[in-house]
């Protein structure tokens, strides 16, 4: 029997033993086991709040936008030098991190990467074409078309 009684106000629940399961964020999640004396392992939740995955989506765009500012600064500061853009670049891509890692908190790792790594590519071809007055190839447009489907697909396999 896979599942356990925490006590007399909780219904039985799964008890995940031994594995580490991604669930996703509409399914349920993995709580602590701290929760629960009966099961040493996890305990999978049915719901997640919808504001919990707002708030996460959330953290993730602010990842990307701090990302194309960092490095909107990084490209400034090598081309026109000047340890100003340099610091901006630091604190706006330490910035990014830090929101990316809380937007994994609801988001699964690999399509919060991918998500933030593909439309921060997109929008600093933008910012490279507008501000730094770069030329796209077809070729690197192809690229760049294939990666934004790619992360279409990718974010609409986890909301499924």
């Amino acid at each position: 029997d896979t599942t356990v009684k925490d006590d007399d106000t909780n219904p039985r629940r799964p008890c995940l033993r031994g594995a580490f399961r991604t669930l996703h964020a509409r399914r349920g999640s993995i709580d602590e086991a701290a929760r629960s004396p009966s099961c040493k392992e996890f305990h999978m939740s049915r719901t997640v709040p919808a504001r919990g995955a707002l708030v996460a989506w959330a953290c993730l765009t602010v990842a990307i936008v701090a990302e194309v500012v960092g490095t909107s600064f990084m490209a400034h500061a090598a081309r026109d030098g000047g340890w100003t853009g340099y610091l901006i670049m630091a604190g706006a891509l330490a910035l990014s991190y830090f929101f990316l890692a809380q937007s994994v908190r609801r988001i699964a790792v690999g399509v919060a990467y991918a998500v933030w790594e593909g439309l921060g590519l997109t929008l600093l071809t933008v910012v490279g074409l507008t501000v730094f007055g770069e030329s796209l190839s077809l070729q690197q447009l192809a690229g760049l078309v294939l990666a934004v489907v790619g992360i279409v697909c990718v974010t609409l396999g986890e909301a499924h």
